[in-house]
């Protein structure tokens, strides 16, 4: 209800949750509020869980973004592995090898403006390979600038400013949730890893 925390005790006990007050949330905002909350409602498909880690002595690396869906902006590559290994990305597209680089430390790497640049609408795959383990591949495809408008869009409707009395928390897991349903996985990841770094 855009209330807040409430706490129930004896004596406000039934409690009933009420519409926040008129005007309180204006435009589109109680559309997108009300769409939000039946995706995050709603239930979903068994998730698919990858492991992280092993008992083996040498963690074979993981992919963590992006793996699969679509992305607002060019890439930022992530993943998980020894720290000491060195690793080679390279990205494709339809027509081979768009971009590689070796010798790579274990660190986030942005995909480099100097790059020829990435092409909405076309699906990317791009590969993590490193000295001893199997090649590993996660696949993306960056969204149109109209459809990025309509997402960015949506998003300012999901804004703590926009929504007085949600908690800042819950903002973020509903913009998170947004992004999700809209296939953007790699940019909820970074949506809940910001609200975690603010409060954990």
């Amino acid at each position: 209800g855009g209330q807040g925390t409430v706490t129930v005790a004896a004596a406000n006990s039934p409690y009933t949750v009420q519409s926040a007050a008129e005007g309180g949330v204006r435009g589109k905002t109680p559309e997108v509020v009300a769409t939000v909350t039946r995706i995050l409602m709603g239930k979903k498909k068994d998730l698919a869980y990858t492991a992280l880690a092993t008992r083996s002595v040498k963690q074979p690396p993981v992919i963590l973004s992006p793996r699969d869906g679509r992305l607002l902006a060019p890439p930022v590559l992530e993943w998980t592995g020894p720290d000491r290994s060195r690793y080679t990305v390279r990205l494709f597209g339809p027509q081979g090898l768009v971009w590689e680089q070796a010798n790579f430390p274990r660190v986030p790497l942005p995909f480099p403006s100097s790059a020829p640049p990435l092409l909405p609408g076309v699906a990317y795959r791009w590969e993590l390979e490193t000295k001893d383990f199997p090649v590993q591949h996660g696949r993306f495809t960056l969204l149109s600038l109209t459809e990025v408008n309509g997402i960015r869009e949506t998003l300012s409707s999901l804004e703590p400013a926009a929504l007085p009395g949600y908690p800042t928390n819950t903002v973020a897991v509903m913009r998170a949730g947004f992004l999700f349903e809209q296939a953007l996985y790699a940019d909820a990841r970074t949506e809940l890893l910001a609200a975690l770094k603010v409060d954990p």
